[in-house]
């Protein structure tokens, strides 16, 4: 009978690895898998969400939801935003998103400033939700979140724009769930859903009822009522994607309690994905194949998981090969086929070890001391804890639980019975913290493996409770085969206590379970496609020797016809030798006189470029003349200073600013190779500098500077240099009433159009100048009058400040 116990531990220890062994990438770093341009926004959003999904699963839990979508997002070159952004921007890629994407959030705040209301709403959710799902991002990223939600919000609440309102109630809804308030996010939620369902939007109806869905537990009892719903919804109107993910919902929630029903609704979302040209199909076809393992159905589930690899191979999807590989070599291990399923193991389990990627392969570090267990080779099995656990000691729950596990096996096997209890416990322990949704059939089979040590030391009551425990767990699960061990502990127990009429019982429940004829049947029917295989391939020996010895009389054909090709080859070469020749001669002529013409350019050539040297000389001059002219002015202007009256002195004082501005394009122009065109990023800088220094601001106030790199032609840097002049001394004299004031200067091109801006926070600028001011008043006609010049649009308007906007084409501007 003990000999009978070892052997059916054995058999459900095995089934421990069939979750288990869920991944090995052995690589830091993000596998990409083939780009899927040929999917609309729609399929592409099913697929990070799906893969997603699967990530989040196989890894139960250990990836987070928000971590894993944007890994697949990553796999797949799929814009972070696509799988929340459905209601908002549509199958548009939007400015924000490619800024967001690429991790530019500063610049995309700053996009905030110039866009149009419609456009900035859109940019405000997309904020909202980057920092809603940023992974890891805790309470600082949903505070953040909530402040462009209310932006938007606000935005939304009335005017033209009310209709983006029911999107602001769904970010709501997410937020509050998130922070935990879930029934303040479901009552966000039900406020959006009413106003949908009034304006009749069922597209976007359907996904916040999907939305409300998933932010309630597995085990709610609105959870699936919710749902239902949305698949009642979708399927009335025809919307496939809906309908997929409302069904992927609800077999969600049965998969932890009607494990048949999740079956058949499982193969349902194949049906619907094929039909809708959805063509990763392998995370359905390879979780079919692990529920089918559960239930003891081999066949079908190495059917389903090869099927699972054909897909992924036809896609170039291999991210996440190595979790097909290991499924599938799980799965042939059930059917006592150890060599191919070793085979198997050694094409997934390959690569380096990482802290970073440590949630996959340390999988496969669990996988290889199960198998020193399973045979015995407990020194092995001991030090190969130890050389890993102390480097990477195990960082989830699931393998704090295998860990001890494996390490009470350890114990049991080597006699230190104290120690495996003690380890024992501490997997009972933690099986009780271990999430409800990631519970499935290696857990009751831990549970009976406990229930065997305890039954040989003679602890029956912990045994028992742990036996029955395992039978629970199995028959929620819908996964009888892993409960036969179970049933010879109690009837062990019952022995032991005299309770002959159950231990009977319990016996034929063991008989009955462990004695299968389905399974036999499946390794009956595993071992005949062995033997065929075996005979397609003898039969394809036998056909192959007889293709070689007809290939070695084809090739002796072959080789007769390529000796008589050889020697009229030879001929033909030479030929064409004599030929060369001549053709050599004729050209070493022609270039003879090639190179006498190319003499008399050169010569030309070199005359021009002396010509062309002294005549830029010539422009540098003269700039450095007119420059030194303009200097000459302002010290006369300067010298003029001490005899003049306030207002005149202010007159003189702004002429010598202007005087400056023109003097310093001259300079530039005289020190530079290029003396027609003005780096501006450079010069707006120095202008800034000089008119900090002029009016002595010190730190009284901060200049923002915004300038992209640009160059343009010196007729219309002047006036530009004029017109930020008088913007910023007009700024600097009136906005200002007390310290802390701030100028902000932004000069940027956007497709063919320049725009330069110069704004403050100061008192704002009146339209009716008073008469004290005819300074304020000739600069604001003076920049009028030079934006007319290079016809550019002049705007100037009041908002918390001084707005001054200038717009002009950029054709034939600008020097590249």
């Amino acid at each position: 009978m003990t000999e009978k116990l070892n052997i059916s531990a054995t058999k459900l220890y095995l089934s421990i690895l069939l979750l288990l062994l869920v991944g090995n990438n052995s690589r830091a770093q993000i596998v990409y898998s083939s780009p899927v341009e040929y999917y609309n926004t729609s399929m592409k959003r099913l697929l990070v969400l799906s893969a997603g999904n699967y990530i989040n699963q196989v890894t139960q839990g250990q990836i987070d939801q928000d971590s894993a979508v944007i890994m697949a997002c990553q796999i797949y070159h799929i814009n972070r935003l696509v799988p929340y952004n459905e209601n908002y921007d549509g199958d548009s890629v939007t400015p924000g998103m490619k800024l967001i994407d690429a991790g530019k959030i500063k610049q995309t705040r700053e996009l905030l400033l110039i866009q149009k209301p419609e456009d900035k709403i859109r940019t405000l959710f997309e904020l909202g939700s980057y920092y809603l799902f940023k992974p890891g991002g805790g309470q600082p990223s949903l505070d953040s979140a909530q402040k462009y939600i209310k932006y938007a919000d606000v935005a939304t609440n009335v005017g033209p724009q009310q209709h983006w309102h029911d999107e602001c109630m769904v970010l709501y809804g997410q937020y509050y769930c998130r922070t935990g308030n879930i029934k303040e996010g479901q009552a966000y939620f039900s406020s959006a859903i009413n106003s949908l369902s009034k304006k009749n939007d069922i597209p976007v109806l359907i996904s916040t009822l999907l939305c409300q869905a998933s932010y309630l537990p597995y085990n709610s009892p609105g959870k699936l009522e919710i749902l239902e719903k949305s698949l009642s919804l979708s399927r009335q109107y025809h919307e496939n994607i809906g309908e997929i993910e409302a069904l992927t919902g609800i077999l969600t929630v049965h998969f932890a309690t009607n494990m048949d029903r999740a079956t058949d609704e499982l193969i349902s979302v194949l049906a619907l994905q094929k039909a809708v040209g959805f063509r990763h199909l392998q995370f359905v076809e390879n979780t079919l194949a692990y529920i089918y393992s559960l239930k003891y159905d081999f066949m079908k589930a190495l059917s389903y998981n090869q099927q699972s690899i054909k897909d992924l191979q036809a896609t170039g999807d291999f991210a996440l090969a190595s979790v097909y590989y290991i499924r599938n070599a799980d799965i042939i291990m059930k059917l006592n086929q150890i060599k191919e399923g070793f085979r198997w193991y050694d094409k997934a389990l390959n690569g380096y070890k990482t802290k970073q990627n440590q949630v996959f392969w340390y999988k496969s570090f669990l996988a290889e001391i199960f198998w020193y267990d399973q045979f015995g080779q407990y020194k092995q099995e001991y030090e190969l804890i130890q050389k890993i656990t102390k480097p990477f000691p195990p960082k989830t729950t699931f393998d704090q639980m295998y860990i001890a596990l494996i390490e009470g096996s350890y114990y049991q096997h080597t006699g230190q019975k104290t120690m495996a209890e003690l380890d024992y416990n501490q997997f009972i322990d933690l099986a009780k913290h271990f999430p409800p949704q990631y519970v499935h059939g290696e857990l009751p089979s831990a549970y009976g493996r406990i229930a065997e040590f305890y039954v040989q030391n003679r602890k029956f009551a912990a045994a028992r409770e742990l036996a029955q425990k395992s039978i629970l767990v199995s028959t929620q699960l819908k996964t009888p085969g892993v409960s036969s061990l179970d049933y010879l502990v109690l009837y062990q127990v019952d022995s032991a206590s005299g309770n002959l009429k159950s231990a009977i019982a319990d016996l034929k429940m063991f008989k009955m379970i462990d004695d299968s004829a389905e399974n036999n049947k499946q390794r009956q029917q595993y071992a005949a496609l062995v033997v065929k295989y075996q005979t397609e391939t003898k039969d394809r020996s036998i056909k192959n020797l007889q293709q070689s010895s007809e290939i070695q009389k084809t090739n002796l054909r072959h080789a007769t016809y390529l000796r008589n090709i050889i020697l009229g080859g030879i001929t033909l070469i030479t030929i064409i030798a004599g030929l060369l020749y001549y053709l050599y001669r004729s050209k070493q002529n022609s270039n003879i006189q090639l190179t006498n013409q190319q003499k008399i350019i050169t010569d030309k050539n070199d005359e021009l470029e002396h010509l062309v040297q002294e005549k830029e000389w010539l422009v540098r001059e003269i700039h450095h003349r007119v420059k030194n002219n303009l200097h000459t002015i302002v010290s006369l202007l300067e010298s003029q200073t001490a005899y003049l009256g306030n207002d005149a002195l202010a007159a003189v004082r702004d002429s010598q600013h202007r005087i400056h501005a023109m003097s310093l394009i001259h300079q530039k122009l005289y020190l530079t190779e290029n003396t027609s065109s003005v780096n501006m990023s450079v010069y707006i800088r120095e202008l800034v500098g000089y008119l900090k220094d002029s009016f002595k601001t010190d730190n009284a106030i901060h200049f923002n500077l915004n300038i992209e790199l640009i160059e343009l032609d010196v007729s219309i840097a002047i006036p530009i240099g004029l017109i930020l002049n008088e913007a910023i001394t007009n700024s600097i004299k009136y906005a200002f009433n007390k310290p802390g004031g701030e100028i902000t200067i932004a000069f940027v091109k956007k497709v063919s159009y320049y725009f330069l801006t110069i704004a403050d926070n100061g008192i704002g600028f009146s339209t009716n100048l008073p008469q004290n001011k005819p300074a304020a008043s000739l600069g604001m006609t003076l920049m009028k009058g030079l934006c007319k010049e290079i016809k550019a649009e002049f705007n100037i308007e009041n908002n918390g400040g001084t707005i001054i906007t200038v717009k002009f084409s950029g054709e034939n501007l600008e020097h590249s």
